[in-house]
């Protein structure tokens, strides 16, 4: 890093916060490294403690939980702990949501800007996480019922069309796991259209 970039991150917590858990997701998923990934969590988790105690917002730090709150999702989903990875993943998402809803206020409170769109579509990402969990533990209708709310959620807040395809992917792949093979496909080529 230059120096000036040095200085910004050392004042920047949620910045910190964010490349703490992006680090730790990047060591689970792609390196296998979950020990390593637990020690940057275990920082993590110092860093929030810190900032909540000296936070000017709590929506700040609401939505520094929420990276937390993915990272051990990605964490206990490594580790096959599947219901508390789903409990993470809905917690962290549900934190999204909150940020979303207190957005226009952020914004206008703090002079900063920040779009909506990209908030939800990574509470997106946390939903079908959580979806797929509970397809990999068996529970087949909350599988199934995760992604057709979503999808539903999308379609209605015009999402990204990459996202919507997305979610109906995932959704026709569950119907698949029940062998509902003409349900999937009909989805999965509504998907394509």
């Amino acid at each position: 890093l230059r120096e000036e970039n040095k200085e910004f991150f050392k004042n920047n917590v949620g910045l910190r916060i964010g490349n703490l858990g992006s680090i730790a997701r990047v060591k689970m998923g792609n390196l296998n490294d979950l020990e390593g990934a637990q020690k940057d969590l275990q920082e993590m988790e110092l860093e929030l403690k810190s900032a909540s105690a000296t936070a000017r917002e709590p929506e700040f730090v609401n939505i520094w939980l929420a990276g937390f709150e993915w990272t051990k999702g990605v964490e206990s989903r490594s580790r096959g702990r599947f219901a508390e990875a789903v409990a993470y993943f809905r917690g962290a998402a549900d934190r999204y949501q909150r940020y979303a809803d207190n957005l226009e206020r952020l914004t206008k409170q703090y002079k900063y800007n920040d779009q909506k769109e990209p908030i939800l579509n990574a509470r997106d990402f946390l939903l079908l996480d959580a979806g797929n969990a509970l397809r990999w533990m068996g529970r087949a209708v909350e599988a199934e019922t995760q992604p057709k709310q979503l999808l539903t959620d999308q379609i209605n807040r015009s999402a990204r069309p990459a996202n919507i395809y997305l979610t109906a992917s995932t959704l026709a792949l569950t119907l698949m796991n029940q062998g509902r093979w003409a349900d999937a496909e009909k989805v999965q080529k509504r998907a394509e259209e």
